[in-house]
Parts: structure tokens; C-alpha cells; sequence
């Protein structure tokens, strides 16, 4: 039997590459939505330390043959939101500019997502944005946008 699992063999591995130390001391909830159906649907609680979801929002197939030596190679992009604060007060920029660079660092560091995938990388224009986000029914709280990509090479399994 084939194996046609793809994005559920690495989200999760992503969605935890975002859990470090908000520079308070907290570690930034990160919900897994694979292994554990973790989505809440608000993040009320976020006067206790910011959060972060990631998904999927697009994938590029390019296959052979099942006979054929061409990889079967998927090209996801994705985003993730980290929802900082509770609010919009301008007195949150000290507390959100660190996370730039906490941010691209993660990512540095888990370019494979721990051997899951060839790559995971943030995206060439625009991978980084601060943001007004809302999450369900929330206020408007600040927050980061990422915008990333994985190379998967599926062969021999899909």
C-alpha cells in the first residue's frame, strides 16, 4: 500500500520550531493540529504569553511516472501567525521588535525540520511582517506574519 501522507509528516515539526522563550521567560504556545488537535478557537489568554499557528496555504506537485526515476517533489507555501499581545497599544513595539530575530533565527536552525523535509525556509519578498491581527472573536493584538516555504521530496513513498 502506498503512503500518501504529505504536510502531516512535518507540520507539527514546523509549528514547534516557533516554541522558544518570549524574552520574558515565557515559551510561545505553539498548537499542533496532527499528532493533537490542538487549533483553539480563540486565544483569549494571550495577556499570558503570545501564541503561534501555522498552515499550509498552497503546495506545487511535480512528479514522474510510478515506474519513473523522476522525485515526486512537493513545494508548500505557508504562513504562520504569532499573535504577540493582547491589544494595540504602541507601548508593545519593545516587546514585539526582538521577535524579528528571534524569528529568522528558529528558522536558520531548522532548515530540515529535523530531517522531515530537503528544506524549510522563509519565503524570498515579504517573509516577515507586524501585523493588527485578529483571531476569532479577539480584539485586534499585534502580531507577526510569516510567510515560509518546504521542499518535501516524497519519492519512493507517495
Amino acid at each position: 500500500m502506498t503512503d500518501t501522507r504529505t504536510v502531516e509528516l512535518w507540520l507539527d515539526a514546523l509549528n514547534t520550531v516557533w516554541a522558544f522563550d518570549d524574552g520574558r521567560g515565557r515559551t510561545v504556545r505553539a498548537y499542533k493540529c496532527v499528532e493533537a488537535n490542538e487549533f483553539p478557537e480563540s486565544l483569549s489568554d494571550l495577556a499570558n504569553g503570545p501564541a503561534v499557528l501555522s498552515w499550509p496555504l498552497t503546495v506545487k506537485a511535480g512528479y514522474g511516472a510510478v515506474s519513473s526515476s523522476i522525485p515526486t517533489i512537493l513545494i508548500w507555501s505557508g504562513m504562520t501567525e504569532f499573535h504577540l499581545t493582547a491589544d494595540i497599544q504602541k507601548t508593545n513595539l519593545a516587546y514585539i521588535l526582538p521577535f524579528f530575530g528571534r524569528i529568522i533565527n528558529a528558522a536558520k536552525v531548522n532548515l530540515s525540520l529535523g530531517g522531515r523535509v530537503e528544506y524549510f525556509m522563509l519565503e524570498d519578498a515579504d517573509n516577515l511582517q507586524l501585523s493588527v491581527l485578529k483571531y476569532g472573536d479577539e480584539m485586534p493584538h499585534h502580531g507577526i506574519v510569516v510567510r515560509w516555504i518546504v521542499k518535501q521530496n516524497l519519492s519512493g513513498q507517495i
